[in-house]
């Protein structure tokens, strides 16, 4: 894939939290950040991964196990690997990055002619990110 200068440099962090609040109420929050264990349990993570400068396809997330990196790479709509899962790395809990031992691939449709067929009009629902679980849903036709 070709990369591309999208403007971004350095580290940055981002952060979005979506509450549904009653009219003119209030509500007091507290920031908590979990690394490597939430409350002596694995930390789990489930988010899209910030793919700037390096490809201007859509949809690409990860998972991941603590802090060293992600466990798992999913590429649903198969645009930048044709693989639903484009990337596995073992954890071992020494919190040090591992090299990809391979991807999988299931659900997968072939039409009459004998070619894949991808997803279409794909809604990927992210309802828990975290911190020792994650729940999402992809839908399509």
């Amino acid at each position: 894939t070709d990369a591309y200068w999208a403007g971004f440099d350095g580290y940055w962090w981002t952060g979005s939290v979506l509450l549904r609040l009653p009219p003119n109420s209030s509500i007091a929050l507290s920031l908590a950040l979990s690394y490597e264990r939430y409350g002596g349990v694995p930390a789990w993570s489930h988010a899209q991964l910030s793919i700037v400068g390096y490809s201007d396809k859509w949809l690409w997330e990860q998972a991941a196990l603590g802090t060293g990196g992600e466990n798992i790479c999913f590429d649903p709509l198969g645009t930048h690997t044709r693989a639903f899962i484009t990337d596995m790395r073992p954890k071992l809990f020494d919190g040090d990055w591992k090299e990809n031992i391979g991807g999988g691939d299931f659900v997968q449709m072939f039409g009459s002619d004998g070619k894949l067929q991808y997803w279409k009009e794909l809604d990927p629902q992210l309802h828990v990110s975290g911190p020792c679980l994650s729940k999402a849903d992809y839908t399509a036709v």
